[in-house]
């Protein structure tokens, strides 16, 4: 199926999302595999139970691992893991990238998906970025009926976790 959201930003604010059923540790692995080279100290751990099978956009989903597994990059110190697993709860896949980064406080653990929004962390110079890329990643995630969310403690890390629908296909 094909459908077109409007997520309101650039010169073109509509995406097309081309959803079919796929296996989600493969576009795991793909996403992964393009962060090796730069995360050279410390280390990237990967766990997941297969098959997990949902109906989403391959390339979407790819974008926005892309995304939570760069902030967790930017973020962490470089000895440190960033761990990155797929499992499931309640009928659902859960995709889940942590870090161990500064944390982010809770008054900006919702604020941080809204357009536009850097946290106090990111504006203090650490980082580059316009505050677009959680924004987007929430929508297309709300988009493939799946939901994005931040947990996290100031000085202790943040995991990001989406869930999509599984499919019993």
């Amino acid at each position: 199926a094909t459908f077109m959201i409007l997520l309101g930003i650039g010169l073109s604010p509509y995406v097309r999302l081309e959803i079919a059923l796929i296996a989600l540790a493969g576009y795991l692995l793909l996403s992964i595999h393009a962060f090796l080279s730069v995360k050279v100290l410390g280390e990237m751990r990967l766990s997941y139970l297969p098959p997990l099978l949902v109906y989403a956009d391959a390339m979407r989903v790819e974008q926005v691992l892309s995304n939570l597994i760069s902030n967790a990059l930017k973020y962490s110190p470089r000895d440190t893991a960033i761990e990155v697993s797929v499992g499931s709860a309640d009928r659902k896949a859960v995709v889940a990238v942590q870090d161990r980064g500064p944390g982010i406080t809770e008054s900006e653990q919702e604020r941080i998906f809204e357009r536009f929004y850097r946290s106090d962390t990111a504006t203090a110079g650490r980082t580059n970025g316009v505050g677009l890329g959680l924004f987007i990643a929430r929508n297309l995630i709300d988009a493939m009926s799946g939901e994005l969310a931040v947990s996290s403690k100031l000085g202790d890390g943040s995991t990001f976790a989406f869930t999509l629908p599984l499919s019993y296909a």
